[in-house]
């Protein structure tokens, strides 16, 4: 007769990234859309992605959509003029395929 234990450990955290930066003045497709970044297994859909800038105006939203997907990111503009460089903070929720929400929040800077 024989016995052993074994420990088995689930990963059950998203593999979700948000830059903390970009820069959309050289406009050489290098980092140039601010955009969440997850892995698609895990994200059913980013239901809400919201940039703000530092008095509360929002300057971008968009929702419904799958992340990785620069079409649904933030260019640094604002009625189509490119902002000037500052910190803006963002708000994202984001739904996984487990059902549960999670939220998101911090901040990101446009640099020149």
């Amino acid at each position: 007769e024989a016995r052993d234990n074994v420990l088995i450990r689930v990963d059950n955290e998203p593999h979700v990234y948000i830059p903390n930066a970009f820069s959309p003045w050289l406009e050489d497709g290098d980092n140039d859309i601010f955009h969440i970044f997850a892995d698609g297994k895990q994200i059913v859909q980013v239901n809400k992605f919201q940039v703000y800038d530092r008095w509360g105006e929002m300057v971008f939203t968009d929702g419904n959509f799958q992340p990785n997907d620069p079409a649904h990111g933030w260019g640094g503009r604002l009625h189509g003029k490119l902002m000037d460089p500052a910190v803006f903070v963002y708000y994202a929720e984001i739904l996984l395929i487990d059902g549960r929400v999670l939220l998101y929040k911090g901040d990101v800077t446009l640099v020149r």
